[in-house]
């Protein structure tokens, strides 16, 4: 396959097609892309007439949410990809497109690759504070809240993966062959192709809430949960019950908590997941007053400002060597 720089329209939908055929042939496009994306930023630092572009080196991160927009989607193109500035995505496209030549390149080559990378079990971690996108083997994503740790297993025949700990988001690539498996506090959620959330609160606490499609759950008798469902596992009971409002509760994919009446109590514990400094409610009072509003996850202080002017709360920051708080009282 040939990929012009100028943009052959045959050669795109040759691209397109071949990218559709298969999940795998998405998830090897990604992978051969970032090593290009890499490996020319190590020439960049190396060269004395061009500034090093830094962005190319760092971490995959969501962009500042106060600048985030919603992407087009391709059909061929199912993993995302992060914004950048225009001319950083003309030299990406460039890349990808010589990447994806190389993999029709080497053909059969390249899935045995593909497939024998994916045997080994690979560990996914996010610190306080993060979040991650993940593009898997099969063209499954998911998506890391903060401190949340994932490990996944693939084979031939079953698709693993176990949270360990904290919230991940799983769009699943249709396999009907190679169910999807997510296990947590000994509960499997299997899934063939769909989207949804699992959070570990708890060794016995569990939340499974459903976005598109629907999941089977073991519990006793085994459950399923449909779209617009979540699951609520306690000490190994399970309840179903319809969620309205699944955007809300994924905000967090955008680096964003909004509230519609929860506690300032609820507030504060989901606050206090994303942050060092930790808000803490020292009247008890306060902890049972409802708020709501759309708020940055890793800023306190802002949210603690907006408390300040709404309920004329009192602030005061606390910060020693040990600890960093931002307290809050009723004010005078």
């Amino acid at each position: 396959m040939r990929v012009d720089r100028d943009g052959d329209p045959e050669v795109s939908r040759a691209l397109a097609a071949w990218l559709g055929a298969n999940p795998r042939h998405r998830a090897a496009f990604l992978r051969l892309s970032t090593a290009w994306r890499r490996a020319d930023a190590l020439r960049r630092l190396a060269d004395p007439n061009e500034a090093p572009d830094l962005d190319l080196l760092a971490p995959e991160r969501p962009p500042a949410l106060e600048s985030i927009t919603e992407p087009a989607r391709s059909e061929a193109l199912a993993p995302v990809i992060p914004l950048r500035p225009r001319a950083a995505t003309r030299r990406w496209l460039l890349r990808t497109a010589v990447a994806a030549a190389l993999i029709a390149t080497v053909g059969i080559g390249m899935s045995a690759w593909v497939t024998h990378s994916a045997q080994a079990s690979q560990t996914y971690v996010t610190a306080i504070g993060e979040f991650h996108r993940i593009s898997l083997p099969d063209g499954s994503a998911v998506s890391l809240n903060t401190d949340t740790k994932i490990r996944v297993t693939y084979s031939d025949s079953d698709r693993n993966v176990e949270l360990l700990q904290g919230e991940a988001q799983f769009e699943v690539a249709h396999e009907a062959d190679r169910p999807f498996v997510v296990t947590a506090n000994g509960t499997h959620v299997s899934v063939v192709g769909t989207a949804f959330v699992v959070r570990k609160r708890s060794a016995a606490s569990l939340d499974v809430l459903v976005s598109e499609g629907r999941v089977a759950i073991d519990s006793t008798p085994a459950t399923l949960v449909s779209a617009g469902q979540m699951a609520l596992i306690r000490d190994g009971r399970l309840t179903r019950r319809a969620v309205d409002d699944i955007s809300r509760r994924v905000a967090w994919t955008e680096g964003m908590l909004i509230f519609n009446g929860e506690t300032l109590s609820e507030a504060v514990a989901e606050f206090n997941r994303y942050n060092r400094r930790q808000l803490v409610i020292t009247d008890a009072e306060l902890a049972s007053k409802t708020i709501g509003g759309a708020f940055k996850a890793t800023n306190p202080d802002r949210f603690a400002t907006a408390l300040e002017k709404m309920f004329r709360i009192e602030v005061r920051v606390h910060d020693d060597t040990s600890s960093s708080e931002i307290r809050l009282s009723s004010g005078p």
